[in-house]
């Protein structure tokens, strides 16, 4: 018995026990809604792009979607890459499995798509349970995918790029928001330069990123792409950051690059000090006074490859899987609207049976489910 003068802790009841013909009722209803639903699977000829490489969760075709609001771009391009810490080797080379650098980034595209299909809008219009108990992608967000932009190593790098650039500006309109898959590291600068060029407004762009990638020659690869959007005007300094910054493999050029130009910098450290969701408030505020848009940009060798193995430039200790989402869910929440994400450096011949792959994919649903999420907030369901 309990002491005089003291209370008990109020007596907890048990749910009541369902039956077994309840049980099954319930399961009958939960099917019956379910049937009502406009995102039930149906036989129809499967979405393909090329081969065995389906569209990204199984979205439409562009063509078949001309007032879609997000669509999905491939750009499987690999140009100058780094042999050793002294040389390159030309765009035209050959997979090299060599110690100190790792290519095979044209493969990413469909890598990528082949493991979308676990994200498949088929399943349930893309319910996102943790975005709230009833939320589905598919009811506030239109997806797309306009395939790969076609490579052609030939031709100067300047102007094959340019002419990718020119083709997603087609896809995309005015009001389009951009997936861009890459690739290498310089894809940014071709989804940078033509949402800015179709938006005509100006964006700031949140990178996450090991490295700096700050450098002014050669002009066209993955570590030059910042100084291109600055030279195009597509972008300034000071509406720039990076997170996620580690590691020796940065150069003093670019660390330097970084101060002259008073980039905002949030080192790996700063985020086990200050937790990613506060390093990613203060980049928005650093970066985002007077735009009109963001653009977010994801280098994959930011992330653990305990999570993601498949890397081009592979360093122990990064970002977690969580980290990355959260980081991405925040940025979209917080900051101004999102118009463009790219994602690049993935290296599928180093994957773990998809795994990493896999959890690019998801990045870029987390990107897609926000976009969602953000305008089901502004506006009743359509």
């Amino acid at each position: 018995m309990p002491s005089k003068g003291k209370k008990s802790a109020p007596r907890q009841v048990a749910p009541a026990r369902k039956s077994k013909a309840a049980i099954a009722a319930a399961f009958q209803r939960a099917s019956a809604r379910a049937a009502q639903s406009p995102y039930r699977v149906v036989r129809r000829v499967e979405r393909i792009l090329y081969e065995d490489v389906p569209t990204f969760m199984e979205a439409p075709h562009a063509e078949e979607v001309p007032d879609a609001d997000v669509v999905v771009v491939g750009l499987p391009y690999e140009g100058v890459k780094i042999l050793d810490p002294r040389r390159f080797l030309p765009a035209q080379a050959t997979h090299q499995a060599a110690i100190y650098s790792r290519t095979g980034a044209t493969g990413a595209p469909a890598a990528i798509r082949r493991n979308a299909i676990y994200y498949s809008l088929d399943h349930s219009g893309g319910l996102f349970p943790e975005r709230g108990p009833d939320f589905q992608i598919a009811d506030w967000i239109k997806v797309s995918d306009g395939g790969d932009i076609r490579v052609d190593y030939e031709i100067d790098a300047e102007v094959m790029l340019h002419k990718a650039g020119d083709r997603i500006e087609r896809l995309i309109g005015r009001d389009k928001a951009l997936i861009l898959l890459g690739g290498d590291d310089t894809i940014p600068y071709v989804g940078v330069r033509s949402v800015v060029r179709q938006r005509k407004q100006r964006i700031a762009v949140l990178k996450f990123d090991s490295h700096y990638d700050l450098a002014w020659e050669p002009r066209y690869w993955a570590g030059s792409q910042w100084a291109r959007c600055f030279e195009g005007g597509y972008l300034d300094p000071a509406n720039f950051a990076e997170i996620g910054i580690r590691g020796t493999r940065n150069s003093l050029a670019w660390h330097e690059a970084a101060r002259e130009l008073d980039i905002g910098v949030w080192t790996l450290q700063d985020v086990e000090e200050k937790g990613i969701r506060q390093c990613v408030r203060e980049a928005l505020a650093r970066i985002c006074r007077d735009v009109d848009a963001l653009y977010l940009s994801l280098d994959l060798d930011v992330i653990d490859p305990a999570f993601l193995p498949a890397q081009k430039y592979p360093d122990p200790a990064g970002l977690t899987a969580r980290e990355i989402l959260q980081a991405l869910r925040l940025a979209i929440e917080e900051g101004p609207p999102v118009i463009g994400f790219d994602m690049a450096c993935l290296g599928p011949d180093f994957d773990v049976n998809g795994l990493g792959a896999q959890l690019a994919a998801r990045c870029a649903v987390e990107v897609i489910g926000g976009l969602g999420w953000k305008k089901a907030k502004a506006k009743p369901r359509r």
